[in-house]
């Protein structure tokens, strides 16, 4: 998987820790359009910074770059360096990406103060299983990130098992 590099930028880290008062847990599945609201939430400056911190690439990459030696200590760590100046830790999952901390129940549990969980969910499921197979056979996720699969092709047989992912981690998440 090609991590999204941007998510690192030290320019994203707050001046300082500033105690986390409430999270916004986007519960998501891929290509529903969380990235998107992420950028959105981020652009504000009091909405945190809703980055897939909980995806197993994107976690070693972080306890690689943060040097921590848990999913724990990292998500702490990221807490203080990624609540905004009024107290927000946002983070987007999907359902699956619980299972660095065990379970989703573990992460859930890990995050501080208030906690407001946002279902994201795409309207046109079938567009979307169509999108994360594509995603998966190309390797690009979000726009800008070069392709490291096959050229895509339609697969039957990938796209019902796409469908049926999202159908089931939307359950999962409900």
């Amino acid at each position: 998987m090609n991590l999204y590099e941007s998510q690192f930028e030290e320019s994203l880290d707050a001046s300082e820790a500033y105690p986390p008062r409430k999270t916004v847990l986007i519960a998501s599945t891929p290509r529903c359009g969380s990235h998107m609201l992420g950028h959105a939430m981020t652009a504000t400056g009091r909405l945190g910074m809703p980055f897939e911190y909980a995806n197993p690439a994107n976690m070693s990459e972080w306890m690689r770059r943060l040097d921590t030696a848990t999913p724990e200590m990292t998500l702490a760590r990221l807490i203080e360096k990624r609540t905004t100046p009024n107290g927000v830790f946002a983070i987007k999952a999907h359902f699956e990406h619980g299972v660095v901390f065990g379970e989703m129940a573990h992460l859930i549990n890990a995050l501080p103060g208030e906690l407001t969980v946002v279902h994201l969910r795409r309207a046109d499921v079938l567009r979307q299983a169509v999108s994360f197979a594509v995603a998966k056979q190309t390797g690009v996720w979000i726009r800008g990130q070069e392709p490291d699969g096959q050229t895509p092709r339609y697969d039957r047989d990938l796209v019902a098992h796409c469908l049926n992912e999202v159908a089931v981690q939307n359950a999962l998440w409900t």
